[in-house]
């Protein structure tokens, strides 16, 4: 049978953390280990840290997030949706939502981590939160990590989905673009795939050198806009690394 015991005596009850995600494990050691940075102690030793559930975490959110994103969005067209899901999944999102979840109180950190204010950083509370969607999934079910997705992403899903001023991601680009490196984005016609009556085309976009992406749709309009949804991820993750 699945141990129920206390991983860590010494910390808090995890129990607690398990009523803030809505969730019961029946392996409690999947969760601690969602919560093992590597600098640990457990993990120096030979143990296992939250790399591998982080990996797993990641796929699980983005797929949990573009469900809701489908199914509430409906009027939204691909460009919209990849701009919410891309701003609803970047890290500095998710460590706001993992200190929200005090995430900071349980993770399992080297005493140099700790002691240098790492329980608070913002990238390793991102990573956790991840880890632990991976462990729910391998635990339970994806149903039960989407049911968590659901009820932490619903509220800033609906929020976004009705600020009709946001601005579709090329003009976003192009505002970022000027005022960060003074020049517009340089989108550059790659290829053109399929039959005549199923025509997808693929764009890439260039930033002064600095930032390149890609993008595919089935109008060029559409696969300039997927390009600089694309880069708006690249942006986001350099600026959160």
């Amino acid at each position: 049978m699945p141990t129920r015991s206390r991983p860590d005596p010494e910390g808090p009850e995890l129990a607690i953390l398990e009523a803030r995600l809505g969730v019961t494990f029946k392996n409690l050691s999947l969760l601690e280990k969602a919560l093992t940075h590597r600098s640990s102690a457990a993990s120096r030793a030979g143990g296992p840290d939250n790399e591998r559930l982080e990996f797993l975490g990641d796929a699980v959110l983005e797929l949990a997030v573009s469900d809701l994103l489908f199914r509430m969005g409906r009027n939204e067209d691909e460009g919209r949706l990849t701009q919410i899901r891309s701003q609803l999944v970047c890290k500095d999102q998710l460590a706001r939502l993992g200190l929200k979840l005090g995430l900071s109180e349980f993770l399992r950190l080297g005493r140099g981590e700790r002691g240098g204010g790492g329980a608070l950083k913002a990238s390793l509370n991102a990573n956790c939160f991840e880890a632990i969607l991976g462990a729910v999934y391998v635990d339970q079910s994806f149903s039960v990590a989407q049911a968590v997705v659901r009820r932490l992403f619903l509220s800033p899903i609906r929020y976004r989905l009705r600020k009709t001023h946001a601005k579709d991601p090329k003009s976003l680009l192009q505002e970022i673009s000027l005022a960060r490196y003074n020049c517009l984005p340089r989108y550059v016609m790659v290829k053109e795939t399929g039959a005549d009556h199923d025509r997808r085309f693929h764009v890439k976009v260039v930033l002064k050198d600095q930032v390149e992406a890609s993008g595919a749709g089935k109008s060029k309009k559409a696969a300039q806009q997927q390009a600089a949804a694309a880069a708006l991820r690249k942006l986001e993750s350099h600026s959160s690394a």
